[in-house]
């Protein structure tokens, strides 16, 4: 990701390639990162395949607490936050519902 953006790439095209939101990657670049989490797992979520884990991980989060049982965004914010996923992935009540209705959509639509 830093590589990418080193040889003159945008930060949004680097998102784009990346899936997640030029927002989230400006967050990941200016964060120093969280003294808990091992620096393999750092390594792992900035790789391409991470970022897809990352992604089937609050997808799943999604489906099984907001679909499954019921219960809202907030609750799947409060899971990305007590997981320590939160250090990866935004969990702010706005970006987390952007991908809820896209979900939803998705399901139902």
């Amino acid at each position: 990701m830093r590589d990418r953006l080193a040889q003159g790439q945008s930060e949004r095209s680097v998102g784009e390639e990346l899936g997640i939101a030029r927002s989230t990657l400006q967050d990941w670049l200016g964060q120093a990162p969280a003294a808990e989490v091992p620096a393999a797992l750092q390594q792992f979520y900035a790789s391409e395949e991470g970022v897809a884990w990352l992604h089937r991980q609050v997808l799943a989060a999604h489906l099984v607490i907001t679909l499954l049982a019921g219960a809202g965004i907030r609750q799947v914010c409060t899971f990305l936050e007590l997981s320590g996923l939160s250090a990866f992935a935004a969990r702010s009540y706005g970006s987390q519902h952007k991908l809820n209705a896209a979900l939803e959509e998705a399901v139902v639509g």
